[in-house]
C-alpha cells in the first residue's frame, strides 16, 4: 500500500496530480492526501468502484479540491454517484461547504430530481451552508424549488437558514417560484416565515399572487391576497397622512 501510494502507480497518474493539487509539490503530499487527489480524480472520471474502493482503504484530506473547486463530493453529486456520495458524507471530512467555480455546493448541486436522499442527508450534517449564493443569485432553496423538490424545500426552510428572502438576477424569489410551480405547502410555509417579500415581481412584472391564483392555488393564493390588501392598505395610510388630510 505505501509502495502504491508514493510511486503513484494507480491510474491517476503524476501528471494528473500535479493538476489536481495545483502549486502544491507531490513531495510535501501525505499518503491521506493522495488518495484524496485520486478520489477526486474517479469521481471527476464516473470511476464508481475505484472511488467506492478509495473510500474503503484510505483516508480523506478535505483540503484538497481541484483548480475548478469541484472535491470529490461535489464531483460525485454532479456525476449522480449517490453511493460514493453517500459514504462521503459519513466519513465527515467530504467538505460539504466547499463552493465550486459557480458558486455550488454540493447540496446546491444534489436539489434536484433523484438526488433527495443525498441532499437531505447533506442537510443534517449541518455543514452544508444552505445560505450559499450562486452566480445567478439562487440559494439552494430556490434550486429545490425550481426542480419542484418538495421534501429538500421543507428541511431548508425548517434550518431557519434558507435565506427566503434571496432575490436572484431574474429577479425571483423562492416563493415566487415555489408559487410558478404549484408547491402549495411550500408557498404558506415560506410565507409563514415573515421572511419572504410578497411584493417581489420578476423580470417579466409577476407576483406569487398572480402566480397562485393562475395555479388555482388556494391557500397560498388566499394569505397572498391578505397580505397584499395589508399592503395596499398601508400604502393608503401612509399617503393619507402625508396629506394631513385626517
Amino acid at each position: 500500500m505505501a509502495n502504491r501510494k508514493t510511486s503513484c502507480s494507480t491510474s491517476t497518474s503524476s501528471k494528473s496530480l500535479t493538476s489536481l493539487t495545483g502549486s502544491k509539490s507531490l513531495t510535501s503530499l501525505t499518503s491521506s492526501s493522495i488518495d484524496t487527489i485520486q478520489l477526486i480524480h474517479a469521481c471527476k472520471k464516473k470511476k464508481n468502484e475505484l472511488a467506492l474502493k478509495l473510500l474503503e482503504s484510505g483516508e480523506l484530506d478535505s483540503e484538497y479540491y481541484d483548480k475548478k473547486g469541484y472535491t470529490a463530493l461535489i464531483y460525485a453529486c454532479q456525476n449522480k454517484m449517490n453511493d460514493v456520495a453517500i459514504k462521503l458524507i459519513e466519513t465527515g471530512k467530504s467538505n460539504p461547504e466547499k463552493v465550486n467555480g459557480i458558486g455550488n455546493t454540493a447540496l446546491m448541486i444534489t436539489c434536484v430530481p433523484g438526488q433527495n436522499d443525498i441532499a437531505l442527508k447533506l442537510i443534517s450534517t449541518g455543514e452544508s451552508n444552505p445560505e450559499q449564493v450562486n452566480i445567478f443569485g439562487n440559494t439552494a432553496l430556490m434550486i429545490a424549488c425550481l426542480n419542484n423538490q418538495n421534501d429538500i424545500a421543507l428541511k431548508l426552510i425548517e434550518t431557519g437558514k434558507s435565506k427566503p428572502e434571496q432575490v436572484n438576477k431574474f429577479g425571483e424569489t423562492a416563493l415566487l417560484i415555489a408559487c410558478k410551480n404549484r408547491m402549495n405547502d411550500i408557498a404558506l410555509k415560506l410565507i409563514e416565515t415573515g421572511k419572504s417579500n410578497p411584493e417581489q415581481s420578476n423580470k417579466f412584472g409577476e407576483t406569487a399572487l398572480m402566480h397562485a391564483r393562475y395555479n388555482r392555488m388556494g391557500d397560498a393564493a388566499a394569505k397572498l391576497y391578505a397580505l397584499d390588501l395589508l399592503s395596499a392598505n398601508s400604502r393608503w395610510l401612509d399617503m393619507v397622512a402625508d396629506t394631513g388630510d385626517w
